[in-house]
């Protein structure tokens, strides 16, 4: 068997070396390469995203400008219509308590307000023989109508008369209307109870009389409505006697105090593109 040399042994060591050389520059160029390819992705991703928000506020620019651009139109819209509209005011003139009994519905005059069966303040009534008793309170408003066009108004209510009345108002006039709210002394109990508890809930002891409409000519318009409410109690407790009530005043004394009063609200409009396809403006 022959022994190397050492020129043979120093040459196979070179080789090896020079192998080895080989190999850590093609590692050294893989991780180089895999680093410069991680960069180039990691920047086409920032781009990308870059790219992405930029769209997104472009859209974002697009949705707002479009959105405004509408609201200029449904606010031109609805001021040309509330250009055309009736300048319509309702006020209340007048309240008064009536006893309903059957013999005593005739003897009133809508028209000059003459009563025969007012109720005055402190009348008293003892449950429960005068439960089913019907007690109204009767309410006179005026409408106005101060232009540009003449008005068909409707006035309707779910008390005392459930009618639908209809009128024309021509521009510059004013109509009184009297109207009825109807309840039994058991249920003007409830709403009392209402008014006379928490302070918080004096809202719900209040109730809508009647609702006056106006409905805009043509496809195009509004719907305005007028709503006369009412609040407050009608009876307070008879002092001293568990089963009896009595008519209150209605206003006196600081808030909290058992009164009635009505007032004309703050009219509101709902308006249509068009009212035939019922597309709101």
């Amino acid at each position: 068997m022959s022994v190397p040399t050492p020129a043979a042994t120093s040459a196979a060591s070179e080789s090896i070396t020079w192998v080895a050389q080989l190999e850590a520059w093609a590692t050294l160029g893989a991780a180089v390469v895999t680093a410069v390819t991680g960069i180039l992705i990691y920047l086409q991703i920032r781009q990308t995203q870059r790219s992405v928000k930029a769209t997104e506020l472009t859209l974002d620019l697009a949705r707002s400008e479009q959105e405004v651009t509408r609201n200029t139109l449904v606010d031109n819209a609805k001021a040309r219509i509330d250009a055309e509209m009736p300048r319509l005011t309702v006020e209340v003139t007048h309240q008064a308590k009536d006893s309903l009994d059957p013999l005593l519905r005739g003897q009133r005059d809508e028209d000059t307000l003459a009563d025969l069966s007012v109720i005055q303040p402190g009348t008293k009534f003892i449950l429960p023989q005068d439960a089913a008793r019907e007690i109204g309170v009767r309410i006179g408003i005026v409408v106005s109508n101060d232009g540009p066009r003449r008005a068909l108004i409707k006035l309707g209510s779910d008390h005392g008369d459930r009618k639908l009345h209809e009128h024309m108002l021509d521009v510059g006039k004013s109509k009184h209307f009297y109207l009825e709210r109807i309840h039994t002394l058991a249920a003007w109990i409830e709403y009392a109870k209402l008014h006379l508890g928490d302070p918080s809930e004096h809202e719900t002891s209040s109730c809508v009389i009647t609702t006056i409409t106006y409905v805009f000519p043509g496809d195009t318009g509004a719907i305005e409505r007028h709503e006369v409410i009412q609040g407050g109690a009608m009876l307070v407790k008879t002092p001293g006697n568990d089963a009896g009530w009595e008519i209150a005043e209605f206003t006196s004394g600081p808030w909290g105090y058992p009164s009635m009063n009505a007032v004309a609200m703050p009219f509101t409009r709902d308006y249509y593109a068009s009212f035939i396809d019922e597309r709101r403006l």
